[in-house]
């Protein structure tokens, strides 16, 4: 009858400590994991790169480092005979965010007016540059780097056709690292008046078209255990081995 008391004592032993001492791993591996909290402030919008499109127009407002503006097609001059883009950081000027939650970053504006054939873009690059607090470390970052993709629909006397906006990342340039974290800043849609966010923008000919950007910061933390957490859960396993090779 001892016997089996101890039989019994041991596979409760191995059931309870063992888990545990794998539980305290995992807890302290991830705790590191928690969403962080990011105060953000767009300091800088610049159009670049861009391909296609005649008569190009870059233009700074003062409001903002670089060209958040850029404009195309038309005769030259003036400005408002011309299609175009241009970005706005979001108001106030700095506001929080946590990761792995959806924001908005800025409000994207389309001006869609008729432009001689072949006048027009078909894509431009996008450069943020951004003061960045996470978790009261202050830093600035950017360029974080976004393509958009223009597609200028044709028009005819009879009919007018929306054109098409969208973008894509560049992996490349809008991921950075604190400590043993990785970030990115990922755009995410549109969202328009009706508030209904979508992945590209339909925009009305001969109109001002504007719709807010929406983003989201992400993190992938990398564990590393402490030396004295990796012992406990060594002695943890040999001991488990022990208690089975004893009950055999």
């Amino acid at each position: 009858a001892a016997k089996n008391v101890e039989g019994c004592t041991r596979k409760i032993y191995s059931k309870i400590i063992i888990p545990t001492t794998v539980a305290l791993f995992l807890t302290l591996t991830t705790a590191s994991s928690q969403a962080a909290l990011i105060t953000i402030d767009v300091v800088g919008a610049d159009w670049t790169n861009v391909t296609g499109g005649a008569n190009l127009e870059f233009i700074n407002s003062d409001f903002i480092v670089g060209n958040e503006q850029i404009r195309w097609g038309g005769s030259g001059t003036p400005t408002a005979r011309k299609s175009g883009y241009r970005f706005e950081g979001a108001a106030p000027p700095a506001f929080s965010v946590d990761t792995g939650v959806e924001f908005v970053l800025g409000r994207f504006t389309h001006f869609n007016f008729p432009i001689p054939a072949g006048t027009a873009i078909t894509s431009a690059q996008l450069n943020l540059t951004t003061h960045l607090t996470i978790d009261g470390t202050p830093l600035t970052e950017g360029p974080f780097t976004f393509s958009f993709l223009h597609n200028e629909t044709p028009n005819t006397s009879l009919l007018c056709c929306n054109d098409i906006v969208n973008f894509s990342n560049v992996v490349s340039s809008d991921t950075f690292s604190i400590g043993s974290v990785d970030y990115t800043l990922a755009m995410t849609g549109f969202l328009g008046a009706d508030n209904m966010p979508v992945n590209s923008f339909s925009t009305q000919e001969r109109r001002v078209n504007r719709a807010r950007v929406t983003a989201m910061f992400t993190e992938v933390a990398i564990p590393i255990p402490e030396p004295g957490t990796l012992a406990l859960l060594g002695l943890g396993l040999l001991g488990l081995a022990a208690l089975r090779k004893r009950s055999e």
